[in-house]
């Protein structure tokens, strides 16, 4: 194996690991609430003890690949309802 054909295997093995890597990662779901004027904070722990179902209700956000946060679709809301 020459050394250019070993640097183009490497490279090639290490775009398909963080390809992997990103396509597999959950999605990062997180408590929201407005603060006024629609802008969104993230809940503090005594709002998540005192709701406990905050993942079915419109609080509940998806961070997407972007970095910006969309409310969870209707089908997780479902799976997360108590």
């Amino acid at each position: 194996m020459t050394l250019s054909s070993m640097r183009s295997l490497l490279v090639a093995a290490a775009a398909s690991a963080c390809l992997a890597g990103s396509a597999n990662a959950a999605p990062k779901v997180r408590c929201m609430t407005e603060e006024g004027g629609g802008r969104l904070k993230p809940c503090d722990a005594a709002f998540e003890r005192s709701n406990p179902d905050w993942r079915s209700s419109d609080v509940c956000m998806v961070e997407d690949r972007d970095g910006k946060y969309r409310p969870c679709s209707v089908e997780y809301k479902r799976r997360h309802a108590k």
